[in-house]
């Protein structure tokens, strides 16, 4: 999990301090890492939904890439390669 530290920045008198949370890199990133394996299913079939229609919009406009093609193979790698660059953040 997250990991957070808290700084005191300027101390003006002895009652008031100013102070800031810091996260290091790695506590963000796990934070990330926690965020893209929380993402729901919801989200994942509206970006499928929307790489459906790039896709058939893509493939209907060009019937030579469409003979080597198939619209679901092009779908399901796209979402594999995203979630790739979501979980490599």
């Amino acid at each position: 999990m997250s990991t957070v530290s808290t700084k005191t920045l300027i101390k003006p008198s002895s009652e008031t301090s100013l102070s800031v949370d810091v996260q290091t890199p790695e506590s963000l990133m796990d934070e990330v890492r926690d965020f893209v394996d929380g993402i729901s299913d919801e989200f994942w079939r509206t970006i499928e939904s929307h790489f459906r229609r790039l896709t058939h919009r893509m493939l209907f406009g060009d019937s030579s890439l469409r003979r080597w093609e198939e619209s679901d193979d092009i779908v399901q790698s796209s979402m594999l390669r995203l979630y790739a660059c979501l979980r490599s953040v």
